[in-house]
């Protein structure tokens, strides 16, 4: 299909720690990992406006081109830097350093140039403030998926919910936000009937739909390294409802592309 789908989110180097052990440090960043649903679901353009070092802009360019996706950089003097610590049931995300602020104008224009059929707002840490969001959605003709990670992490959460961010598809992790945040989120979302996904690694995910009793969905438990996972889910079920499928049809579909992604990384 002809579509092109944005990401407003800085790349990222992480340090994936599992138990006590780095298992391994590479490229990451939510398009970085969401991008490998949208070329299995075959969205023609994969692109992400964000900010990075220019020390550390070949290795990034070099990771995102062999997936397929196209990096519109602004310049900043760190790239995001986290150490990603995954426990027997939670994960706690450090931040070792971080990119500059995105220019909120320059981010805008470059976003609204690209003419995307998708965007996912997805920042990592506190690149992409409330007001730049709520511009960006906007944005006529497309779908717009608000990822919550960021925002939560730094205690943005009600910020978010008062910017009037006019999104089709929100997501958390119980790893992010707790059921009663969850809940006030879900409230949000149905004010302005976009649909909730609040995912819950081996619990499930529960969708709250406008209009409509919430929903859960089991999903398969797998053993291996989960980063990504969230950015793999957000990313198909976005895909899958700006196409017109049921949004709990698409919840089942990205969580098992997601289980996927968690067995391929752990295989290869």
């Amino acid at each position: 299909m002809d579509e092109r789908l944005v990401y407003l989110s800085n790349p990222t180097i992480d340090e994936v720690v599992l138990g006590e052990r780095i298992v391994r440090t590479a490229v990451g960043g939510p398009g970085f990992h969401g991008s490998w649903a949208a070329r299995l679901l075959g969205v023609a353009e994969v692109i992400v406006v964000g900010s990075a070092s220019s020390s550390e802009e070949d290795l990034l360019r070099k990771a995102y081109g062999e997936r397929g996706v196209v990096l519109r950089l602004l310049p900043s003097r760190s790239t995001t830097r986290f150490r990603l610590i995954y426990g027997s049931r939670s994960r706690n995300a450090e931040p070792l350093y971080r990119a500059d602020p995105l220019d909120a104008g320059e981010a805008f224009r470059l976003v609204s140039e690209l003419r995307p059929s998708i965007i996912i707002v997805a920042p990592v840490l506190d690149e992409v403030p409330p007001s730049l969001a709520s511009k960006i959605s906007s944005i006529p003709g497309t779908l717009l998926a608000l990822d919550l990670q960021g925002y939560a992490r730094i205690g943005m959460l009600e910020d978010v919910l008062k910017a009037g961010i006019r999104a089709a598809v929100i997501h958390a992790s119980s790893d992010d936000i707790g059921v009663e945040d969850a809940r006030l989120v879900a409230e949000e979302a149905s004010r302005i009937h976009a649909v909730f996904y609040y995912t819950m690694g081996s619990s499930g995910i529960t969708i709250y739909l406008p209009g409509r009793r919430p929903r859960h969905i089991g999903v398969r438990r797998v053993e291996g390294d989960p980063t990504g996972a969230g950015d793999v889910f957000l990313t198909a079920a976005s895909i899958l409802v700006y196409r017109g499928l049921d949004p709990v049809k698409a919840g089942a579909e990205a969580a098992a592309l997601a289980t996927r992604y968690v067995e391929a990384r752990s295989s290869g």
